[in-house]
């Protein structure tokens, strides 16, 4: 192993005077690797025809048989990348651009990480508030015209949720800890693990899901509608199940179905025979 490790400084260190020293040919030739510049349409380096346009243009992406396919049933194969922090906020123009250059890298997926974390211009939250529970109407139009231009060139979304963002820093708890500081030495990481318990909590995690999810925003030449959405019923019979009595399902009537069923078998199985009434 250190033999490897030497041999590979060795390499990296030379490799400049190496390339220094290598004589100039005539088939040598300039590799610019450009900005936020697309390449030409029809370039050998554009891969943008990889990507079906607008992003979910074939009905929503699913798992079968431990592969990704879309509503005809054809398979995906998902190339992504992140945006963390401010870098999830472009204004439009840089939005417009960095669509077109990440569909020319053959790029189809985009998580969106750490929003949560901080207020604007780094996160989501209206900056000068004393808590981080309000949007930043601004960020949060910056968020959706960029979703909107990665969807036009085949790029989908993935909108990380509660990540970084302390509960305590966005509502009063009743701990009887004395400050954020004490909060921070004494539980979890932005309260991992104890708000899958926490009635509060859950509830602020609900709250904050349903704001960012399901809020419209009027776009040129239409409408913007973000909304949450799951790969199948048996996803959303897991979802529901882990919130408990936390969650409340409107419709489809077919899931709420399936969850009194699911819920009388754990009943039978656990605790014995019941009648289960939908209320």
């Amino acid at each position: 192993m250190k033999i490897s490790y030497l041999f590979a400084c060795w390499v990296a260190f030379s490799a400049p005077s190496l390339m220094a020293q290598a004589p100039a040919t005539e088939e040598s030739f300039p590799f610019v690797i450009p900005g936020l510049a697309a390449p030409p349409a029809g370039s050998v380096v554009d891969l943008s025809w990889l990507n079906d346009r607008p992003a979910g243009e074939h009905g929503f992406v699913r798992a079968r048989d431990g592969h990704f396919v879309d509503g005809s049933g054809k398979r995906v194969r998902f190339l992504a990348t992140n945006f963390t922090f401010g870098s999830c906020f472009p204004d439009h123009d840089t939005a417009d651009k960095l669509a077109m250059r990440l569909a020319s890298l053959g790029i189809n997926c985009m998580r969106f990480h750490h929003i949560d974390n901080q207020a604007a211009p780094r996160g989501i939250w209206k900056a000068g508030t004393p808590k981080k529970n309000e949007f930043d109407p601004d960020q949060l139009d910056r968020l959706d015209y960029f979703i909107a231009t990665l969807k036009r060139q085949g790029i989908y979304a993935d909108i990380n949720l509660h990540i970084s963002r302390n509960y305590w820093e966005g509502e009063d708890f009743p701990d009887g800890l004395a400050s954020n500081r004490e909060r921070q030495e004494k539980l979890p990481n932005y309260g991992n693990a104890i708000d899958k318990i926490n009635d509060q909590m859950i509830r602020m995690q609900r709250d904050y899901a349903r704001a960012l999810l399901t809020h419209v925003t009027e776009m040129p030449g239409g409408m913007l509608r973000v909304r949450l959405r799951l790969d199948s019923l048996e996803e959303a019979e897991r979802w529901v199940l882990s919130l408990g009595t936390h969650a409340t399902v409107i419709r489809p009537e077919k899931l709420r179905e399936r969850l009194m069923r699911a819920t009388e078998e754990l009943w039978q199985r656990y605790g014995g025979p019941m009648v289960l009434h939908d209320a």
